[in-house]
This record gives C-alpha cells, sequence and structure tokens, in this order.
C-alpha cells in the first residue's frame, strides 16, 4: 500500500511540474531548467516512446502535422543548434486564419530551405553508394567541425541513409549527443568506437544491426534508447561505457530476450541494465 502511494505521490509530482512549466511559458523547455537545450528533445523523443511515464505539458508538435512523434524531437534537437533555420512558435487557437497561415507558411519555408540547401551536418559527412541501395555515411569530411548534439541525415540527394560506415566517427572527442534516424539499418563496426565526450544516443526503429564495438570505449556515455526493430547486437557494442547504468528499449522483455546478443555485448561494465517495457 505505501508503495504504491508513493508511486502515485510520483506521478502527480511529475504532472504538476510540468503543468508549471506550461505555465510559465517557456516553449519547448520540456525538463524545465529555464532553457531550451538537447536534453529537452532526448525527453520529448521518450514521451512518443513512453507517454505515460514522460508527460509532456504545452505545444510540441514543431513539425505541425497534427501530432507528436520522433521528428518533433528531432525538430527541436535541430532549432537548439540552428535556430534560424528551425524556428519553434507556439500555436494560438484564439489566433486569426491569417496568423496560423502564416506560422505554417513560415515553417514550411524553413523546411524547404533546409531541403534545398541541405543541413550543416549533412554537409559535414561523406558517403557511398551501397549496393542494394541508398547511402552509406563512411565519415567526417576533412576540416568540418563536427561537435555538440548531432541528428543523422535520413537522406541524401533523395536517397536514404542506410548504413553507418566502419569507424565512420570514431575517436571523434567533440560529439555529446546523437540521434539515428529510422532510415539507418545496421550500424557498422566501430561505427562511434572511443567517442569520450558521448553522452546520449538514441537508435531510431529502423535499425536492425548493432555491430561490435559500435559504442566501445565511450567513458561519458549514460544515456541510451534502442528501437525494437533490432535483432542483433556484436561483441563489445556498449563495452567500456562506465557511466552507462540503464538502457531504454523499445520493445516489450519477451523481445529483448529473442535478440542475438553476444555474451560480451556489454562486457560486464553494464551491471545494470534497466529495460523501460512498454506492454
Amino acid at each position: 500500500m505505501k508503495k504504491t502511494m508513493a508511486a502515485v505521490s510520483i506521478i502527480l509530482a511529475a504532472f504538476t511540474l510540468f503543468s508549471l512549466c506550461a505555465q510559465a511559458g517557456i516553449l519547448g523547455d520540456f525538463t524545465c531548467d529555464g532553457e531550451v537545450t538537447s536534453d529537452d528533445a532526448i525527453y520529448l523523443l521518450r514521451y512518443t516512446l513512453f507517454p505515460d511515464k514522460f508527460p509532456v505539458e504545452g505545444e510540441a508538435d514543431f513539425t505541425r502535422d497534427g501530432e507528436i512523434t520522433s521528428d518533433d524531437a528531432i525538430y527541436l534537437l535541430r532549432y537548439t543548434l540552428f535556430p534560424d533555420k528551425f524556428p519553434i512558435e507556439n500555436t494560438d487557437e484564439s489566433a486569426d486564419e491569417s496568423t496560423e497561415e502564416s506560422a505554417e507558411e513560415s515553417a514550411d519555408e524553413s523546411t524547404e530551405e533546409s531541403a534545398d540547401e541541405s543541413n550543416d551536418i549533412e554537409s559535414m559527412l561523406a558517403y557511398r553508394s551501397c549496393a542494394t541501395g541508398g547511402w552509406e555515411i563512411t565519415g567526417v569530411l576533412d576540416g568540418a567541425d563536427l561537435s555538440g548534439n548531432i541528428v543523422i541525415p535520413s537522406c541524401h540527394e533523395g536517397e536514404p541513409v542506410v548504413r553507418i560506415d566502419d569507424c565512420a566517427f570514431a575517436f571523434n572527442v567533440d560529439i555529446t549527443g546523437v540521434i539515428i534516424p529510422d532510415s539507418v539499418v545496421c550500424i557498422s563496426v566501430s561505427a562511434f568506437d572511443s567517442c569520450e565526450a558521448l553522452e546520449t544516443v538514441a537508435i531510431g526503429s529502423g535499425v536492425i544491426n548493432i555491430s561490435e564495438r559500435a559504442f566501445f570505449g565511450c567513458p561519458e556515455l549514460r544515456e541510451v534508447t534502442i528501437g525494437a526493430s533490432v535483432e542483433t547486437i556484436e561483441d563489445e557494442a556498449f563495452a567500456m561505457c562506465g557511466k552507462l547504468e540503464a538502457i531504454e528499449y523499445c520493445g516489450t522483455e519477451e523481445e529483448w530476450e529473442k535478440i542475438d546478443k553476444a555474451e560480451n555485448w556489454s562486457d560486464g561494465i553494464i551491471v545494470n541494465c534497466k529495460l523501460q517495457i512498454e506492454n
């Protein structure tokens, strides 16, 4: 009984906190810390996966498509990186129709501009055509300053990005967060090996294979979300990640057990792997 009451108290406290945030009028500040950062984008992504556990109050449909999805979380992350190219605006139902149309046109123009010019991150990467179709990212172009929180492009020259190649981002010391889109099917060997500053990773719902040492030796890595599409996790994929205590898996416990995982996929380092289960 006491445990039940405690759980109820926690849930009520969470909803109260986010209601106060909504009243404060800080658009996009879902973590209620007074500013909009990548943490808010990650929180919004968690909401799309586990809405009961990560409540959201206020405007969150930043893509204006009538629903809140991972695309809105990606848009919010892009806003934190490029606020001029990806503006966020509050929708006011009481506003007249012309104002609403103007806001929609502004968002459309921003999207078209980013599609025409390609976003900065896409232009920093090297690509190779895959024999089976689509593109794979082979690395970062010489001289490119790739840092902070990044969103892996979902397409390049009109075709999907389906693979992150061996060692594509290995030994990068400036990337702090990565969102991998649903278009990606495979994260290859040592793709993010030894990324010393990497703290958060969100793996999309299209990824089937996480190859050996994909995130090996990332000492600051502390938050990982894995999509329910994953079928294999290979040797030392998340080994030597000393701060990683919990992994959020977007499927059921039964689905997790069916994944073909190498015995040393976490090298015994992740001793507190807590799966967030949604039935």
